[in-house]
């Protein structure tokens, strides 16, 4: 690029920001909502979706480049997930993700603090790396807030990171004190069934085996700061009074397990029968119907009915149950979803999604990151102050001309495509593109377009 080009570029763009103060609002865009999904991941901040066609996209908190789209800049709308395809299952935990891939392997991106890529060191990664040291034919994974567990198709358990103290025999992930750094996957042993699914929660570990047994592990794994009852663990214990188990979810001072037959157990806090006390052993979930799925969050659960509806209880300071208010869920509730059937459920930090019937995606609670779309206006105490949603939301896609991903096209996205025309930056990768007018090139003028359209001249972008 001529250096007398990129020098004028840069003029307008001076010129273009000045312009910023001066111009109105653009008038509303029609709605561009995420579509074709199957399967939600929600971690501390941040959502990810996996999509039909095996890609993945994620919009919320980038702190630690959770997002995976290369940068660590915050996205109130959904970025596709940089070079991931043929992903078949994807989990979420506190700053990090990690996608099951079709042929086996395993990739994690964001805050690598706790070596969730599997290499044993602090670093991060704002796109998909390869986790080493696994074994091939992994079928299934799990994230925690700090540590991720997989398992093969012949029943074999692996962790690694921070869950937060790593013992090297024979276990792994054991009681909340301050060790060295993180460690690779280890096999974890002491199981005496292969299992068929992990849930990894905050500071413990639970494993479902073939038969449908459950065992746990790890920091305050049947009390969560109960009486005490049941000390830390350093190697599994079975969970007593469940019936034959299906599917398993941990949370951070909780635990849940669907029964084969349908029916739902907890224990720990915000177990949904009544009370927010602790309750030390697994107590059923008054539902009224029979369950498909449950996902536990930090201090409460959600399930997915076998026709379709959802209930949900525990915590609400910001909203997470949906229901219209920030009311603890001492018993089950049900969200304000409307009628369409749910497909998939996950709970967050403080926020929880769904996947509805068609693909959508709605969400709802927290919406300090922008874990909803930026759309939040209930004011919520979060400590520092928030902003939420205690209804659900529809997510968006990035409308036309969004190229920051930021939920506004503006002359800030067109200073980016200047830049971008000029060779000085790669623009984000946003998925809804900045060749405005389709003459498939990205100039100057698509900046122009998007000029006019911050200033009320165009009624919308070409979609």
């Amino acid at each position: 690029m001529d250096r007398h080009v990129k020098l004028s570029a840069l003029a307008l763009i001076v010129v273009l920001i000045g312009l910023l103060a001066t111009l109105p609002r653009p008038p509303a865009v029609a709605a561009n909502p995420l579509t074709g999904v199957t399967a939600l991941a929600t971690g501390w901040r941040h959502t990810c979706a996996l999509k039909a066609n095996g890609d993945v996209v994620c919009w919320g908190a980038n702190f630690g480049g959770q997002l995976g789209d290369g940068t660590t800049t915050d996205r109130a709308r959904p970025v596709t997930v940089d070079g991931l395809h043929d992903v078949v299952a994807i989990d979420a935990g506190s700053s990090f993700t990690c996608a099951l891939i079709g042929d086996g392997t395993v990739r994690c991106w964001g805050d690598q603090v706790v070596a969730q890529d599997g290499s044993g060191g602090r670093r991060l990664t704002t796109s998909p790396a390869a986790v080493s040291g696994l074994p091939d034919g992994i079928e299934g994974l799990s994230a925690g807030f700090e540590h991720a567990c997989v398992f093969e198709g012949n029943g074999n358990l692996y962790c690694w990171g921070d869950g937060p103290f790593f013992e090297a025999e024979p276990m792994g992930l054991i009681a909340k004190v301050v060790l060295p750094p993180p460690r690779p996957p280890e096999a974890v042993g002491g199981l005496d069934e292969p299992i068929v699914a992990v849930a990894a929660g905050r500071d413990h570990t639970c494993a479902l085996t073939e038969l449908g047994t459950v065992a746990c592990w790890g920091f305050d794994i049947l009390r969560n700061g109960g009486p005490v009852r049941w000390p830390d663990s350093r190697t599994p214990v079975n969970v007593e009074g469940l019936p034959e188990t299906a599917q398993i979810s941990a949370g951070s001072r909780i635990t849940c397990a669907l029964a084969r037959d349908g029916r739902v157990f907890c224990w720990g806090r915000g177990v949904g029968a009544g009370t927010d006390e602790v309750i030390v052993e697994p107590v059923e979930v008054v539902l009224g119907s029979t369950a498909s799925s449950v996902e536990a969050g930090p201090e409460g659960a959600c399930a997915l009915l076998a026709d379709g509806d959802i209930r949900c209880w525990g915590a609400n300071s910001t909203g997470q149950l949906g229901d219209g208010t920030r009311d603890y869920g001492l018993l089950p509730v049900r969200p304000d979803v409307g009628d369409l059937p749910i497909l998939a459920v996950s709970a967050g930090n403080r926020h929880t999604c769904a996947v509805i019937e068609g693909g959508e995606v709605w969400c709802w609670g927290d919406d300090t990151y922008s874990q909803l779309g930026d759309v939040g206006t209930q004011m919520c105490d979060l400590g520092p102050p928030g902003v939420c949603s205690l209804t659900p939301v529809e997510i968006q896609t990035p409308d036309p001309g969004d190229i920051d991903c930021d939920g506004a096209a503006n002359a800030t996205d067109a200073t980016l495509v200047l830049q971008a025309h000029a060779g000085l930056l790669t623009l984000p990768h946003c998925g809804n593109g900045s060749d405005i007018n389709h003459d498939g090139v990205t100039d100057s003028i698509d900046a122009v377009l998007l000029l006019q359209f911050e200033a009320g001249l165009l009624e919308e972008l070409p979609a």
